[in-house]
């Protein structure tokens, strides 16, 4: 009876190995055949740091409001009820996906279920946060106004890219290291010939090289960045 209740556990454990594994070459398919959602890394990192929303910001409530360096308003943000997000920028109104809108800051996802706000902070002035609105237009936002808050770039990094996030890169570009230096002994996966992009989830980050935990449950480390140039996908949505 031992046996075969042994037995048993056995197979389960293989027919669950299998399943998993089946779903990993599925996500991996996906990613590397996808035409809907092809691999393009975010965008360059040029700032000081990342302002983004407080933590107990409800923008269902409040509006979003920035002003440009001589306090007057320049852009809001708010939810309506029959409409979703709306960005009014320099007097015009946008809708949600208004891809003639020109407020771009870093992160902006204007979905009304998950709206995400991210802006690369320039340069710190006194009592103020210069930070980027488009590639030619600021805002000025007060270190004491209670609706932002500042991350350092790692833990802003960190922070979508871990449990329950994730990320993706180009393992062909950059390969899966045993540690965080470039010269340092490459881990090859089999797969990788067929496949280019991976996923995976961080576990840490060091400087410009984050250590990650693949789809395939391999361990190391790959370069985040290179400079200013990003090198990975980040998950803003579960």
């Amino acid at each position: 009876m031992k046996q075969t209740i042994l037995s048993i556990v056995g197979l389960l454990l293989c027919l669950n190995c299998f399943s998993q594994e089946r779903d990993h070459r599925a996500s991996l398919d996906y990613l590397n055949q996808s035409i809907e959602y092809p691999f393009i890394t975010e965008k360059n990192i040029d700032g000081l740091c990342f302002i983004t929303l407080s933590n107990n910001f409800d923008y269902y409530q409040n509006p979003i409001l920035l002003t440009d360096k001589d306090n007057q308003q320049i852009a809001s943000i708010e939810f309506v009820d029959t409409l979703g997000i709306i960005t009014t920028f320099k007097g015009r109104q946008f809708r949600s996906y208004d891809n003639s809108n020109p407020f771009k800051p870093w992160l902006w996802v204007d979905n009304p279920d998950y709206l995400r706000l991210t802006f690369e902070c320039t340069d710190s002035i006194g009592n103020f946060y210069k930070v980027r609105l488009n590639e030619s237009e600021f805002a000025w936002i007060k270190k004491t106004d209670e609706n932002f808050k500042k991350e350092t770039i790692e833990n802003f990094v960190l922070k979508w890219t871990s449990e329950p996030m994730k990320l993706d890169f180009n393992r062909l570009i950059n390969p899966l290291k045993k540690e965080p230096k470039s010269d340092s002994e490459n881990i090859d996966n089999p797969e990788q010939g067929k496949y280019k992009i991976w996923e995976a989830t961080s576990l840490e980050i060091f400087g410009d090289w984050i250590k990650i935990k693949t789809i395939m449950d391999e361990i190391g480390w790959i370069k985040w960045r290179d400079g200013n140039k990003v090198l990975i996908r980040m998950y803003y949505a579960c």
